[in-house]
């Protein structure tokens, strides 16, 4: 899971240094995360079909070989195409990632244990922001920023060779029918499909967190990715915590709606952070805590939902929706930027589409309750 998004991790926590070298607008810098996440929305149906043939286990180490791949990219570009090309390429990897670790889940373990190996399985996103947030940039002021990344190109085969080995012998979910369209749509996934689209375009801001601390507020790179690796640290924790919380009954919806809340209130804490840092804390923390912790329970309805030998598509469906929001807010948010100077408009449109993923769940809930009467 850390592997297969880190590609936009990478651009983000790099950020300054990759402005500095190649002259970029903060729009462009935005356009480079959102090829890496809308191609893995559009290709996440077609990535869940093929993890319902292929399984689990197999989709997970051409996952690994593709994000490699995508990080040699970043360390050899000599300018944007180039980026351009290894977002494209990390967008194949995030497409697999969740259909893949699903399926493992779905035909591995019991309804039981699902909700604490979800919620240890989404974690691993924010667990590599923390440890990118924390080690990137310093690695990058002592070896320079192409080495750093060559070090999690290196990291990422190892992770490879281990699982080749470790798969050996193990079921994973191979020979799914690859869900029609029909049924991977039916049910709880244009809800939760539409509540990441919008969760996904208003957490996407924590794309420019790093930049924003350096730039907005004057602090060095490493606060700036500290600051990133606080959300991060915060969503390790939230992404087991409120998957366990959420299969208790079933409170799938009142999680999510809770959650949106939270982000709501840490990007109008960003908004005015320029008053007091502790407001970067703070919003970092609720970020971490909201709208990046979302995934774990998403994941869980998903599969709960869902026949296991159609966890892959529905998965695939449901992250078209975040993806595409996740990838749209970066270049737009760029953009206000290089408009004003200023990161005040992105806080607030942020927040603004944080309520509408509330007012999603409202609405869900009040479906099911008609449904139901």
């Amino acid at each position: 899971m850390g592997a297969s998004t880190f590609t936009a991790a990478i651009i983000s926590i790099l950020g300054i240094f990759l402005v500095d070298e190649f002259a970029l607008t903060r729009a462009q810098l935005g356009l480079v995360v959102a090829v890496n996440t809308i191609l893995a929305g559009l290709v996440s149906p077609m990535a869940g079909k093929f993890v319902d043939r292929a399984g689990g286990g197999m989709s997970l180490l051409v996952l690994l070989q593709i994000s490699s791949l995508s990080f040699v990219l970043i360390a050899l570009s000599p300018g944007l195409g180039v980026l351009l090309v290894a977002a494209g390429v990390g967008g194949v990897a995030q497409a697999l990632a969740n259909p893949a670790t699903n399926k493992v889940i779905a035909y591995r373990y019991q309804p039981a244990r699902r909700a604490d190996i979800t919620g240890i399985k989404q974690s691993g996103v924010q667990f590599a922001i923390f440890f990118g947030g924390l080690s990137l940039p310093s690695l990058a002021e002592w070896l320079g920023w192409r080495w750093a990344v060559g070090v999690v190109v290196a990291l990422t085969l190892l992770v490879a060779v281990w699982l080749e080995v470790a798969r050996k012998g193990v079921s994973s979910g191979r020979g799914g029918s690859g869900s029609s369209a029909t049924s991977a749509l039916s049910g709880a996934v244009p809800w939760l499909a539409g509540y990441g689209f919008l969760l996904g375009f208003s957490g996407s801001a924590s794309f420019f967190l790093p930049l924003f601390a350096e730039e907005e507020l004057g602090q060095s790179v490493r606060v700036g990715g500290f600051a990133l690796a606080l959300a991060g640290l915060a969503a390790i924790v939230g992404r087991v915590l409120w998957a366990r919380f959420a299969e208790r009954g079933g409170r799938y919806r009142i999680t999510l709606a809770i959650l949106a809340a939270l982000a709501v209130v840490g990007m109008l804490a960003f908004r005015i952070a320029d008053t007091s840092l502790l407001f970067l804390w703070v919003g970092a923390l609720l970020m971490g805590a909201g709208s990046s912790s979302w995934n774990s329970v998403g994941m869980l309805a998903v599969i709960d939902s869902s026949e296991a030998t159609d966890t892959g598509a529905a998965s695939g469906w449901v992250l078209l929706g975040f993806l595409i929001g996740l990838g749209a807010g970066p270049p737009i948010y760029g953009l206000t930027y290089d408009a004003t100077s200023s990161y005040d408009t992105m806080w607030a449109v942020a927040a603004v589409f944080a309520a509408l993923a509330l007012l999603v769940m409202v609405g869900w809930g009040a479906v099911e309750r008609n449904r139901t009467a």
